[in-house]
């Protein structure tokens, strides 16, 4: 499989033009060293103002213009979540390098398919030939989750882990509600919480067992969502939407043998240990900017490309974290444990 064009560059097919797309995916991948060279979108207009924007070399509004081209190496999925399976499946059944937004899909039997893909080319560390998938789980890139790793990477003890998500609202006729189009919330986004939670863990999730806050939100936006690990860690997510905007999107405790990590929004990150009075000191101000770990995520699968190297996060580890989020909703109804295999 070729990896890149003459100069080393990965050459990039973007499927999606959307706001997402344009706010964060375009801008990173125009500045990690990639030949953009075809977007597509639905109707192909949004496809064209990004062609304009980011120097992509042609635009459209037919996947196969990305899917069929041999001289795209990479194709990176923008798209609305329930598209994301299929596409992705499809880019690999091609040969190609596959990014995906979260969630990587909203159905099980998409989700073995690619399993059952990858199995076949994809987990060889190092091999030139192996496909590299990875999904938009970027919370695990930001500098403050890799310093949480490197507190919690000399631990003995099972860790405990309180994720609050205060997720706001959307308007009632949005897609991301939409059953079959966005999957619903907890579906469509709680996996980037349960990654991280897994990613800290470094332990595979093998037990979820849910409660949905309001029984009668048929929906399941307001969900807590337990999870049990390998090691006998336990975490709670509370994925909440009737909170308020001046609390923290998101606020992760975790609580191991005397230490506490307490990170608010990704702007902050405090270590509190047993016996130890905190410093009374303000952060600078540039510490106090929100990192979600975007930019490095989209770095990180250029560099795999590039180098010939393994994918950025395991596809074992985005498989987990995948299955264990869409079991929620279903424990969530049936008021069951569900085992992870």
């Amino acid at each position: 499989m070729r990896r890149s064009n003459e100069n080393g560059q990965p050459r990039i097919g973007v499927l999606g033009a959307g706001q997402f797309a344009r706010r964060w995916a375009l801008p990173a991948l125009a500045r990690s060293g990639v030949t953009l060279h075809t977007i597509v979108s639905r109707s192909g207009q949004s496809a064209a103002r990004a062609a304009r924007r980011f120097g992509f070399i042609e635009h459209g509004d037919d996947p196969a213009a990305v899917l069929g081209r041999d001289d795209i190496d990479c194709v990176v999925v923008l798209t609305r979540h329930d598209s994301h399976g299929h596409l992705a499946q499809a880019a690999l059944e091609q040969g190609k390098h596959v990014f995906v937004e979260k969630p990587l899909t909203l159905r099980e039997d998409e989700l073995d398919r690619m399993a059952a893909t990858m199995g076949e080319v994809g987990r060889v560390p190092g091999r030139p030939d192996g496909r590299v998938l990875s999904v938009g789980f970027n919370r695990r890139f930001s500098r403050h989750t890799r310093r949480m790793r490197s507190v919690l990477r000399a631990r003995s003890k099972p860790l405990t882990a309180i994720y609050t998500v205060n997720a706001g609202t959307l308007s009632a006729g949005h897609w991301a509600l939409d059953p079959r189009e966005g999957g619903g919330r907890i579906r469509g986004e709680a996996c980037h919480f349960v990654d991280l939670l897994r990613h800290l863990v470094g332990e595979p999730v093998v037990e979820v067992s849910a409660t949905g806050v309001y029984p009668a939100d048929t929906r399941g936006d307001e969900m807590s969502i337990a999870l049990g690990f390998a090691d006998g860690s336990r975490a709670t997510v509370h994925y909440l939407t009737s909170g308020t905007r001046w609390f923290p999107k998101e606020r992760l405790e975790v609580f191991n043998e005397g230490t506490i990590l307490r990170l608010e929004d990704f702007r902050r990150l405090r270590i509190l240990r047993k016996g130890v009075i905190p410093p009374l000191t303000l952060p600078r101000p540039s510490a106090l900017r929100r990192d979600k770990g975007h930019a490095a995520g989209y770095r990180a699968f250029v560099d795999a490309i590039r180098d010939g190297a393994p994918s950025p996060i395991p596809f074992t580890e985005i498989e987990n974290a995948t299955r264990a989020t869409l079991a929620a909703p279903g424990a969530a109804a049936d008021g069951r444990r569900v085992r992870i295999p």
